[in-house]
């Protein structure tokens, strides 16, 4: 859709253009509880840590997104809320 500007379900043409959508994480010592019922919010208690930014694309018509990573090669991959998922290269799908 981003390049089209053209929706894949319902060809639409009038797409909503959104330019920054943060993605957010928290981040909690290791040892401490959160409770639901807490009253303090997690971006007052600093837990909050941005992870990467996003951007959509929306059609006006049906409301179908397509999301966009920007910069995807700066979000940290730590092997816990990141992780990296590969396929091998070879010859192909069939052994």
């Amino acid at each position: 859709m981003r390049k089209s500007v053209c929706c894949p379900k319902c060809d639409n043409r009038r797409i909503l253009y959104v330019s920054e959508v943060r993605d957010k994480e928290a981040r909690v010592p290791k040892g401490a509880v959160l409770s639901i019922a807490s009253n303090a919010p997690l971006w007052a208690l600093g837990a909050w840590k941005n992870t990467g930014v996003l951007e959509c694309c929306i059609c006006a018509s049906c409301g179908y997104t397509e999301w966009y990573t920007q910069a995807p090669e700066a979000i940290p991959v730590d092997g816990q809320v990141v992780r990296v998922l590969e396929i091998p290269e070879g010859d192909g799908p069939y052994r």
